[in-house]
């Protein structure tokens, strides 16, 4: 999100495109209810996160203004990385994230400008906030739903040619594995469902395809999204889709490509959770 957080007259337009009218043709029937808030997320911390620099970030959740839903930062992100939005009616928490991409670049204290450590470092601790905040959310009675770019490769299904090596490589899809997969004494509790894997099993299909190569010559599946635990749901939930639009025409002029999933309360249809 190219936006910078006091340029209100780029935010209002982004307002204002997502409700632009339709070809007439294309309008469904309910068309005066189908319209959405944009949400944005945008960095302040002076010193890790700059605007049109090196480094670009923040996040944008639509909601359709006929939901009963809050849309919430959370006060510990300051480079526009979490959006938390609450579905009241359902109890559910999705999180839009853009988890920081773990790289030798130095991290400094956002208040001094210190270094006070790399970008591997700050991704861990990035990891260790977000499940605190997933697991205080289930403790309170919410089903979590984890959605965005989580700049995480499972396993060898999840990239060609192959998987990054290096050792804070290894060490960052670990420590992914222990705070959202897995159960531990290490402060894993949420043991989440990968919405994609749980459904299609091995099949390798991926959501980062870099513009600077050839399509098929390098890609990760590093979009995610993931549920609550089965051991944390009431019954009423389902998942009943889960895919990746994995084509070049889907791609767009992005470098990823769509992901969503098709959820289902008490047999009646939710709305999906898109990335």
């Amino acid at each position: 999100m190219k936006i910078a957080l006091h340029d209100s007259k780029t935010q209002a337009a982004v307002q204002r495109v997502i409700n632009a009218p339709a070809d007439s043709e294309s309008l469904p029937e309910n068309a005066p209810h189908c319209l959405y808030d944009a949400h944005l997320c945008l960095p302040r911390d002076k010193h890790n996160a700059t605007v049109f620099g090196s480094k670009i970030y923040g996040v944008c959740t639509l909601v359709r203004r006929d939901m009963n839903a809050s849309v919430k930062e959370v006060e510990w992100d300051l480079e526009g990385r979490v959006l938390v939005t609450e579905l009241l009616t359902h109890g559910l928490a999705v999180f839009n994230i853009y988890a920081v991409n773990g790289t030798s670049n130095p991290y400094r204290d956002p208040v001094t400008g210190k270094v006070i450590g790399d970008r591997h470092m700050h991704k861990r601790a990035f990891h260790e906030r977000l499940r605190d905040e997933c697991v205080r959310y289930e403790e309170q009675g919410w089903k979590v739903c984890v959605a965005g770019d989580l700049n995480i490769s499972r396993g060898p299904l999840d990239s060609y040619p192959q998987q990054r090596v290096g050792k804070e490589n290894i060490k960052n899809r670990v420590h992914f594995e222990k705070c959202f997969m897995q159960s531990n004494a290490e402060g894993g509790k949420l043991e989440m469902r990968d919405t994609f894997r749980e459904l299609k099993g091995p099949e390798k299909k991926y959501t980062y395809r870099p513009r600077g190569k050839p399509w098929g010559a390098g890609m990760d599946r590093v979009d995610l999204i993931l549920l609550s635990s089965s051991k944390s749901q009431d019954g009423d939930l389902t998942l009943k889709e889960a895919d990746i639009l994995d084509s070049e025409e889907d791609r767009g002029p992005s470098d990823h490509t769509p992901i969503y999933v098709d959820l289902r309360w008490s047999g009646k249809h939710v709305e999906g959770v898109e990335d």
